[in-house]
C-alpha cells in the first residue's frame, strides 16, 4: 500500500463520518424548521453530533527502547518532508512519551514538555495536561522541515542527576544510561504533546510512542490509559536483538492482555529485518531466515506466527523519500499500513454504525414514517375535495368528525405520556444514585484512609481490591435497578401500543455490561501495575498515590459513562413516543386550521383543493428528504464496501 492509499483510506473513513453529520444536522433543522424539536430530542442529536466531530483514532508505539519506533512513525506519517522529522538515531532517541495529534481548538502545531522533576509529585499527567503553565511550550512551523527538526530534537534531551534523584524520580538506575562520577543520564521531559498540522493527523490520528519499561512502569497513565484507549499497539521488537527479557517484560506486563478487548488491534513488528538481508546467500535464503525469525518470535509471545510482521522501517522511510516501489515492497512496510488502514478502520466503522448510526436512523425513521402517514391523510382528504368540490358542507363534517377522532387521541396520547414521564422522573434518579459522584467520592475517601494506614505492598493490594469490589457492586446494582424498571418501561409501551402511540417500537435495552467489562479491566491493568508497589514499603509512597489517583480519574470516567448511557436509555424509551404524539398534534393543528377556512365564507372549492394539493406536495418534499437522509445512512462505510474487513480478535 503506498502512503497515498493509505491517506485515502482515512480521508474516506472521515468523508464517511460528515456524511452522517451532514445527516444528523439536517434532521435537527428540519425538526426545528417544522415545530417537532424536544429538548430530549435535541439533546440525543447533538451528543451523536458531538461524539462524531470527537472521534478519534489512537495508534501506540511499545516496546524496549532502541527497537525503532520512533523511525517507524517517521517512516509511516512523515517520509513526505524528505527526512527524518522526528529524531530517530542509535540508540535511545524517545526519551518520555511521546502524544502526537492535531490540536483543533487552538489550531496550531506546538511541542509543550513536562519537566522531569514533576515526577516527584503525585500529581498525574492528566491532571497536568489541564495546567499548561506547567508545560514548556515551543511553536512548530511545518514549512520549515529543519527548524522542526530542531524543535522535536528538544523531545530528546537529557540531565545528568545522582543516584539518589534518579530513584527520587522513579527511575530503575540499572536501566539507565551511565554518565560520569557515578551519576546517571535521565529525560530531561516527563511527557511531550506534539500537536502536529498533518493531514491525518488533523482528521483525528493520533500517535502514542513510549520509550520503554522506564516509562511504562513507572507512569500508571499509560497502563491505565493511553495504552488500552488506543485502537491499536504495535508492539516493537527488532530483528538484531530478539526478544529480550525486558521485550518479555513489557509484553506480558503491559501489553499482551490488551489484544483481546473489543475494537483493539495487536501487531507484533520484528524491525530491522534489513540487517538479515544478504545479496551473497540470495531471496530465498533471506526469506526463511525471516520466516524463522517470525516463527521463533510468536512462540516466545504466544501469538499466531500470522500476527507477527517484519519489515525494515528505515529502508521504508528510505523507499518512500526515493519514490523505490522495489525498495517499499522489500521492506515490508506497506503491509503494516494495510493492517492499520483496513483493520482499524473497519472496527471503527462498525462501532460507529451499531450505535450512532443505528441510534440517528431510528429517530428519522420515525419521523419519515410520520410524514408518510400525514401524506396518506393529507391524499385522502384531497380525493374527498375532488368528489366534493361543490359541496362544502360535507367536506367540512368530515373534516369536522376527524378533527374530533385526532383531539380524542392527542387526549389520550396525553396521558399516556404522562404517566411515563413520570415514571422516567421517579426512577432515574434512583438508578443515577448509583453511580453518583458522591458515591464515587466515599469509595475513594475510604480507600485513600486504608492506604494510609497501611503503606505496604500487602496493604495497598487489599485496599485497592475493596476499592474495586465496592465499585463493581455499584454497578451491579445499577444493571437490576434498571432492569426492574424495564419491565415498569414495557408495561408503559403495552399502553402505548393499545393507543397506537408505537407500532413495532421495541423497548429499548440497558447493560451495564460495558461499564463492568471496563472496570474488570482497569482492575487487571491495575493488579499488572501493582507488583510495582512493593517498593512502597522502602518509600516510594508518592508513587503509590499518583497510582491511586490515576486509577480513580479512570473509574471516574466509568462511573460518568454509566450515569450518561443511563440518562440516554431513559430518554430513548420515550423519544418514539414524543415524536409520534407530537406529530400528531401538529396535525391537528393543521385540521383547526383547515376547519376555520372551511367556515369562512368566500373561498372556493377550488382554492381549497389548490391548498390541499399544496401542502401535499409539501409533505411529499419533506417524505423524499428524510428518505433520502435513510438512503445515505443505509450506505456501507468504507472498508465494508472495498470487502476489506479484517478481524481483530
Amino acid at each position: 500500500m503506498s502512503e497515498a492509499q493509505f491517506t485515502r483510506q482515512v480521508l474516506a473513513f472521515n468523508e464517511w463520518k460528515k456524511d452522517i453529520v451532514r445527516e444528523a444536522v439536517r434532521f435537527r433543522n428540519w425538526l426545528s424548521e417544522h415545530n417537532l424539536m424536544t429538548d430530549d430530542l435535541k439533546e440525543q442529536i447533538e451528543d451523536a453530533l458531538q461524539q462524531l466531530l470527537a472521534d478519534q483514532i489512537t495508534v501506540a508505539f511499545a516496546g524496549e527502547f532502541s527497537r525503532g519506533k520512533t523511525e517507524l512513525i517517521n517512516a509511516l506519517f512523515f517520509s513526505q518532508y524528505g527526512r527524518r522529522v522526528l529524531p530517530s538515531t542509535i540508540g535511545r532517541t524517545t526519551m518520555c512519551p511521546t502524544e502526537l495529534f492535531f490540536d483543533r481548538r487552538l489550531n496550531k502545531s506546538y511541542i509543550r514538555l513536562l519537566p522531569v522533576e514533576t515526577r516527584a509529585s503525585n500529581i498525574s499527567i492528566d491532571s497536568f495536561k489541564r495546567l499548561p503553565g506547567k508545560w514548556k511550550h515551543i511553536d512548530l512551523n511545518p514549512e520549515d522541515p529543519e527548524a522542526m527538526a530542531k524543535s522535536f530534537a528538544e523531545v530528546a534531551a537529557t540531565k545528568i542527576v545522582s543516584g539518589d534523584i534518579a530513584a527520587k524520580y522513579g527511575f530503575d538506575t540499572s536501566a539507565l544510561e551511565p554518565a560520569a562520577d557515578g551519576r546517571f543520564s535521565i529525560p530531561a521531559w516527563r511527557h511531550a504533546l506534539i500537536s502536529f498540522r498533518h493531514p491525518l493527523l488533523q482528521e483525528g490520528l493520533n500517535i502514542v510512542d513510549t520509550p520503554g519499561l522506564n516509562a511504562l512502569g513507572y507512569e500508571p497513565e499509560l497502563t491505565l490509559s493511553l495504552l488500552p484507549e488506543a485502537q491499536a499497539i504495535i508492539f516493537m521488537l527488532s530483528a538484531d536483538t530478539g526478544v529480550t527479557a525486558t521485550d518479555l517484560e513489557i509484553w506480558k506486563e503491559h501489553v499482551s492482555h490488551l489484544g483481546g478487548r473489543l475494537h483493539k488491534g495487536l501487531f507484533v513488528v520484528i524491525n530491522k529485518i534489513d540487517l538479515v538481508w544478504d545479496d551473497i546467500e540470495g531471496e530465498a535464503h533471506v526469506a526463511q531466515s525471516i520466516d524463522r525469525i517470525r516463527r521463533l518470535t510468536a512462540q516466545q509471545l504466544g501469538v499466531e506466527p500470522d500476527k507477527v510482521i517484519s519489515l525494515s522501517a528505515k529502508m521504508g522511510l528510505k523507499a518512500k523519500i526515493d519514490r523505490n516501489a522495489a525498495l517499499l515492497a522489500r521492506s515490508g512496510l506497506d503491509q503494516l499500513e494495510d493492517l492499520i488502514a483496513s483493520g482499524i478502520l473497519a472496527e471503527k466503522e462498525k462501532l460507529i454504525q451499531a450505535t450512532l448510526v443505528r441510534s440517528l436512523y431510528g429517530l428519522i425513521q420515525d419521523a419519515r414514517d410520520a410524514i408518510g402517514n400525514r401524506v396518506a391523510a393529507m391524499d385522502e382528504q384531497q380525493q374527498r375535495l375532488t368528489d366534493n368540490i361543490a359541496d362544502s358542507q360535507s367536506e367540512l363534517i368530515a373534516l369536522t368528525r376527524k378533527t374530533k377522532q385526532e383531539q380524542q387521541f392527542f387526549q389520550r396520547a396525553q396521558i399516556v405520556l404522562k404517566s411515563g414521564r413520570a415514571l422516567i422522573e421517579n426512577q432515574l434518579p434512583v438508578l443515577l444514585s448509583c453511580v453518583a459522584p458522591d458515591r464515587l467520592r466515599e469509595h475513594y475517601t475510604a480507600t485513600q484512609s486504608e492506604l494510609e494506614r497501611s503503606w505496604t505492598a500487602a496493604g495497598v493490594n487489599e485496599a485497592i481490591d475493596s476499592f474495586f469490589a465496592a465499585l463493581e457492586k455499584d454497578l451491579q446494582k445499577l444493571d437490576s435497578d434498571a432492569q426492574v424498571m424495564a419491565t415498569e418501561i414495557g408495561r408503559f409501551y403495552a399502553d402505548c401500543r393499545r393507543e397506537g402511540l408505537v407500532i413495532d417500537s421495541r423497548v429499548p435495552e440497558f447493560s451495564a455490561r460495558e461499564q463492568l467489562e471496563a472496570l474488570e479491566q482497569l482492575h487487571s491493568q491495575s493488579g499488572r501495575y501493582q507488583l510495582r508497589l512493593s517498593k512502597l514499603a522502602s518509600g516510594q509512597g508518592k508513587e503509590g498515590v499518583r497510582f491511586f489517583n490515576a486509577l480513580a480519574e479512570k473509574a471516574r470516567d466509568i462511573y460518568v459513562a454509566a450515569g450518561r448511557n443511563t440518562q440516554h436509555w431513559c430518554k430513548d424509551a420515550l423519544n418514539p413516543v414524543i415524536q409520534k404524539a407530537v406529530a400528531r398534534r401538529n396535525l391537528l393543528g393543521e385540521q383547526m386550521q383547515q376547519l376555520a377556512a372551511l367556515s369562512q365564507a368566500g373561498q372556493t372549492g377550488q382554492e381549497r383543493l389548490a391548498e390541499a394539493e399544496r401542502m401535499l406536495v409539501e409533505l411529499q418534499r419533506q417524505y423524499h428528504m428524510l428518505d433520502n437522509s435513510l438512503a445515505v445512512l443505509k450506505r456501507p462505510a468504507p472498508q465494508k464496501a472495498a470487502e476489506r474487513i479484517i478481524t481483530l480478535e
